[in-house]
């Protein structure tokens, strides 16, 4: 799986236990876990590991949004963005670290990652980068 696809499912596992999951927002339809941003009317899927076992779904695969009546892939920055509008709406506030101002550099995605032992530095480092910026599950 790609950093940039770690970085999204981190992003989705916050977003269903703080925002979805008590509002209702997310279930899982025929294979996908489907979320629905409520305030901006933004759906958003993910291909399910597994069903759910009553300790939250997994993401599994591209982090997709509904556009124009087709799905289409989204990378973490854009995720990120959608997050950050959905969240402000829910607030009436923007966090200083959010999305585009703050995020990442370099997307995960465009960094040499090398070796097997490299890349597992490389994901440490985009989960220990969410953590910080808040997005982390």
């Amino acid at each position: 799986m790609s950093p940039d696809a770690l970085a999204c499912h981190a992003l989705l596992n916050c977003l269903i236990r703080e925002v979805s999951a008590p509002e209702d927002q997310a279930w899982e339809d025929d294979g996908h876990l489907v979320i629905r941003l409520a305030r901006s009317a933004v759906m958003l899927r993910a291909r399910l590991r597994r069903p759910s076992a009553g300790i939250g779904p997994r993401p599994a695969g591209e982090v997709q949004v509904l556009e124009e009546a087709a799905w289409q892939e989204i990378g973490w920055r854009r995720l990120a963005e959608l997050i950050a509008a959905e969240l402000t709406l829910a607030t009436g506030m923007r966090t200083p670290n959010s999305p585009p101002r703050s995020a990442m550099a370099t997307p995960p995605s465009a960094r040499s990652c090398g070796t097997a032992r490299n890349r597992g530095k490389e994901v440490k480092k985009v989960k220990e980068v969410a953590l910080i910026r808040g997005w982390e599950a």
